[in-house]
């Protein structure tokens, strides 16, 4: 996403040091690089995908769906890549 709007791929190594001393700081700039992806889906998959979540890690919540999501976008591009 970030070069896309024409911004640099920082790393937390490269931001100032001032920067380094405030967390939430840090953590905006590595997350604002970050793609991101909006899905509008069927509401049975919804709630099979919170129910696989919570069976999972125990509840469903922003960052564990976040955790599920990443994991299965993964199990995804490793099967693709087989099949070329």
């Amino acid at each position: 996403m970030s070069e896309w709007l024409g911004k640099s791929k920082l790393k937390r190594e490269d931001l100032p040091a001032a920067f380094k001393k405030l967390p939430s700081y840090t953590k905006y700039y590595e997350e604002s690089q970050m793609a991101r992806v909006c899905l509008t889906i069927p509401p049975e998959i919804l709630d099979d995908f919170q129910n696989s979540v919570t069976k999972r890690f125990g509840k469903f919540s922003p960052g564990n769906a976040k955790k599920a999501a990443e994991e299965a976008l993964k199990m995804w591009i490793e099967g693709a890549s087989k099949q070329k």
